[in-house]
This record gives structure tokens, sequence and C-alpha cells, in this order.
């Protein structure tokens, strides 16, 4: 599915306005929708500001009322591409994505003796009302548990291992607030271990909630980014992190580059990084301090996407 809004889509924009998509799909990557759109945008003589989200993601953000997407939703808005009722391919994502595969009995036999409890109480013949719902219901019952809140965040990130994916992730962070400094350090700590899986049914989702519901969010932006980057030494981490870092205030990510810049295995990680804070919708970017870095960089073969990110660097300069 395809949309336009914003100004494009108002009929109120000029002939250097930027042209807002929102892209759903399960096939694409960000790096094949950039490859994409390169030629539509030397054609159109405009940027492309592309938001791209899996069918699982886009339920999942439209059922929870997300603010960027209800905007979109109720706002102005033309349909370019399928009908923004259709969910061909959702069932089948959400089987590949949420299916508890990994369970080893009802209930999860390795989730905490209190969640299960809890879990039992609401009773066999009280089935969710669709499977949609499941994540949400099993996260009231987790976050309502008489137990500790460490224990309720080991028992969250279990329950991840058998659904993982964006449906449930996006209900993990309503208590943060309320968590002592040990309970934190524990929740960062597992979810590291999350992001640096080599199984990417368990890593990705991760990165995705990371870029989506921590670095969007200026409030707490800086301790996530502290937290993940923190002894990174892992590859799968360093990867995932700084192609999720789109939103995340420039001068932190420009920090993280300075410790990697050495390592040419990082460069084409870092070149996502700095691609994804040109592009994202809400990516920040110095255009001139990114210019120097790329120059930096050891790439062979050249992106494909090069030659659109610097003329938008220059263009932003």
């Amino acid at each position: 599915m395809a949309v336009l809004f914003r100004s494009v889509a108002k009929e109120t924009d000029k002939a250097d306005s930027d042209v807002d998509l929102l892209v759903v799909s399960n096939m694409l990557m960000l790096e094949d929708l950039f490859r994409t759109l390169g030629p539509v945008e030397e054609r159109l003589g405009r940027r492309i500001n592309p938001t791209l989200y899996t069918t699982v993601e886009f339920d999942a953000r439209r059922k929870s009322r997300n603010p960027f997407l209800t905007k979109v939703l109720t706002g102005k808005h033309h349909v370019l591409l399928g009908e923004l009722n259709d969910h061909h391919g959702t069932e089948k994502s959400r089987e590949v994505r949420s299916t508890p595969a990994r369970r080893s009995g009802p209930g999860g036999d390795r989730w905490p003796v209190e969640i299960r409890c809890a879990m039992t109480d609401r009773g066999a013949d009280e089935p969710p009302d669709a499977a949609e719902d499941l994540p949400h219901e099993l996260c009231d019952e987790l976050w309502g548990a008489e137990c500790n809140a460490l224990t309720k965040v080991e028992a969250f990130w279990l329950i991840y291992d058998d659904l993982p994916g964006y449906g449930w992730l996006m209900y993990g962070g309503h208590e943060y607030p309320h968590w002592s400094a040990d309970v934190r350090d524990r929740f960062w700590s597992l979810l590291r271990d999350r992001l640096g899986s080599s199984d990417e049914a368990l890593g990705r989702p991760v990165a995705y909630w990371l870029w989506c519901d921590w670095f969007e969010d200026g409030t707490r932006v800086d301790e996530a980014w502290r937290e993940v980057t923190r002894r990174l030494t892992d590859r799968h981490i360093t990867r995932a992190v700084l192609r999720a870092s789109g939103p995340v205030p420039w001068e932190l990510k420009v920090e993280l580059y300075g410790r990697l810049i050495h390592d040419a295995e990082s460069h084409p990680d870092i070149f996502a990084s700095i691609l994804r804070s040109a592009f994202d919708l809400y990516g920040q970017i110095d255009p001139l301090d990114a210019q120097g870095w790329l120059a930096r960089l050891r790439l062979s073969p050249q992106p494909s996407e090069w030659g659109p990110l610097m003329k938008r660097l220059g263009a932003a300069a």
C-alpha cells in the first residue's frame, strides 16, 4: 500500500515541497525503497520522504492510535496503491513473526510461576477476541501480576522470545518510568541480548522498536542511546543500532562514528546511519558534517544510494 499525505495530498504544496509517502509492505527494505524512489525524485525534481511499515507494524500502530499514523489517516491523504482496509498478507506476516513457535507448554513453561498463574487465572474459556488482541491482553496480565518489577521485566523478554514482534514490544515501555535503576539495568541487558541475536526474527523487531518508540522520543532518546551503545563490542548490535539511528540527535551519533571510523567493517553501517539521518521523517543530521564523515568512508562498491544522499546533503547545506 502507498499513501500520499501532507501538503501534496492537501494540494497546498509548492514547486519545492517534499513529497511525503507512507508505504506498507512485507517485501521492501528501506534501502530498496530509496533505490526505487531515486529515479522518481529525479523526474519530479523533488525530494520524497518515505515512511515504511510492515503490515504488522501498520496494524499495531493503527490499533494503538499512534499519533503520527492517526494524523496521516485522519488528515487529507491519497491512496496511490492498495486500500487502507486491505490487510492482504497481514495474517501471513503474523504467522511468521508472532506465532509462539518456541513455547514449551501452555502459558510458557519458562515464564516465572507468578506470571503463569496470572495467565491461568483468566481462564482457558476466555480467549482473546482476536489474534491481534493477544499481546495487549498478555501485557495487561503481565504488568498487573502480583510480583516485583524485576520478575516482570524478565518475564517480558521471555514472552518476547515466544512472541517476537513489534506487536508485543510496543507495550514494553509503559512502566519504565517507575522502575528502579537496577530494574532498568536488567531491562537493557536483556534487550541487548535480543538485539545482538544472530536470529533476525528476534533482533529486527527490537531494532525497529528502538527506532520508533525510543529514538523518536526526545524525552528518552539520550538514555536509550547510552544504554544500547555502551560497551559496544557485538557486531550485530553495532549494525542494528546504526541502521535504526536516523532520529537520534546528530551529536550522539557522531560520538559513535568516531569510535568506529577506524574499523572499515563498520563503514557500511555508518553510511546506513547517515542515509537514514538524511531521509527519515524525523532524521537528525548536520549536512556539512555528514559530508565530512562520508568522505572518510571506504565503500566498495559505492552504494547506489550515494548519489541521492549527496544530492540531499548538498541541497540541505
